[in-house]
């Protein structure tokens, strides 16, 4: 019987470091005196926290809805 390989659990993807540099500069990110992973977690740091800035009109909106009507999953909770 043959079996299938584990999944990995976290992404294998990175960017290469010409990406990393692009995405720098479009985040306004000084890469100046960064090695190459303290600049991917500012730029992780900088790009979430864009996002959520970006998005948060929306987020509380669903969050607004949700509170007045429940989650739209609950009723396939079985706790």
């Amino acid at each position: 019987m043959a079996t299938l390989a584990k999944a990995p659990t976290k992404s294998t993807y990175r960017m290469s470091h010409a990406e990393l540099i692009e995405t720098a500069a479009y985040l306004e990110v000084d890469p100046t005196g960064l090695d190459t992973e303290a600049l991917r977690a500012e730029v992780k740091r900088v790009g979430e926290a864009r996002w959520t800035e970006e998005n948060r009109e929306a987020i509380e909106q669903w969050n607004a809805w949700e509170k007045s009507h429940g989650s739209p999953l609950d009723r396939y909770r079985g706790f």
